[in-house]
């Protein structure tokens, strides 16, 4: 048998494994990122009080977001807040959610806008989507309706974050 064949069939079969490997490593840490969850951080405006938030800075938390859970899964934490590296436009949308929301659209700490009480669709309902536009923003929190009023949270405000408070509850 010819050496250079038996050198590329090799070479192909390592090839195949390294890949699977790399495949098999980025399931494991998508995984590891589901399983993990939020992080904990915390908000304040001005001296006011300092509340509990969950935090959801990766894609996989982002494309999550609170779908699937009940305002009571929170705990302590008003909301999930949503961290991006950039200002952009940003769009989310109602799939999944069980509970009508408050969410805040945040650019450099300052609430740009709030858009109050977006329902969760009913059964059988399409979701709704609510965007940013035109505003350009890098933070956004996901409140339960009702708790941008309870915190006294109003667009224009200056809004400050601890991201790396330490876990609750």
């Amino acid at each position: 048998m010819n050496d250079s064949l038996v050198t590329s069939k090799t070479t192909g079969r390592f090839v195949y494994i390294f890949f699977g490997i790399l495949a098999g490593l980025m399931v494991l840490w998508i995984a590891y990122m589901a399983i993990t969850g939020n992080e904990w951080g915390t908000v304040r405006q001005g001296e006011a009080e300092t509340y509990t938030v969950r935090i959801a800075d990766n894609p996989i938390e982002w494309a999550k977001g609170l779908s699937g859970t009940k305002a009571s899964d929170l705990g302590d934490a008003i909301g999930l807040l949503f961290v991006y590296g950039k200002a952009e436009e940003r769009t989310f949308w109602m799939k999944g959610m069980n509970y009508n929301l408050d969410i805040l659209w945040i650019k450099e700490g300052r609430v740009m806008k709030i858009d109050y009480n977006v329902p969760a669709p009913a059964a059988g309902q399409e979701p709704i989507s609510v965007m940013s536009d035109p505003l350009l923003v890098d933070m956004v929190l996901e409140m339960p309706a009702g708790g941008a009023d309870r915190v006294g949270y109003l667009a224009g405000h200056q809004l400050y974050f601890d991201l790396d408070a330490p876990a609750q509850n």
